[in-house]
């Protein structure tokens, strides 16, 4: 297994865990449990921690296929750019999710408002990484790029 492979397998937990995340929040509002606002807390802190990892593979990954032929420098630098903005986001989402724990852990009343801030850097965490999910899967998958022959002959 090279670094590329490695990348191709970690990159998709710190995708998946602020949306399984923000499902398992919005189950914990709805049925006002704290139990289960918790468990998406440590899906969000999963997800910076994935983040981290996706990070640090994809900057092997890029070494390991900067001199293959069939690789876009560009598609690679966009992604690059995306990805560093969306693992700011999932660090940030990570931090006020261990914030969320305490809080709600010693029962403050800053409970509520930490939990809407957690609310917003789950959904805005989410956005960024479509952006940094599509830029990826574009640097392979020709068929998903506006450029290629199957989207311009549609």
């Amino acid at each position: 297994m090279n670094d590329a492979h490695l990348h191709l397998i970690v990159n998709h937990f710190p995708v998946v865990a602020p949306v399984l995340g923000l499902l398992v929040f919005i189950t914990g509002y709805a049925t006002r449990s704290a139990v289960i606002k918790r468990v998406a807390c440590a899906l969000f802190i999963f997800g910076a921690v994935a983040a981290l990892a996706a990070g640090a593979t994809g900057e092997r990954a890029e070494e390991a296929t900067e001199h293959l032929t069939g690789f876009s420098h560009e598609l690679i630098h966009e992604h690059e750019e995306a990805a560093e903005v969306f693992i700011i986001s999932s660090y940030i989402l990570g931090f006020a999710a261990a914030l969320g724990l305490w809080v709600n852990y010693k029962k403050y009343r800053l409970t509520a408002l930490v939990n809407l801030i957690i609310l917003v850097c789950a959904i805005v965490t989410i956005i960024l990484s479509a952006r940094a999910g599509t830029t990826g899967g574009e640097i392979r998958h020709t068929e998903i790029r506006g450029d290629s022959p199957e989207a311009i002959s549609e």
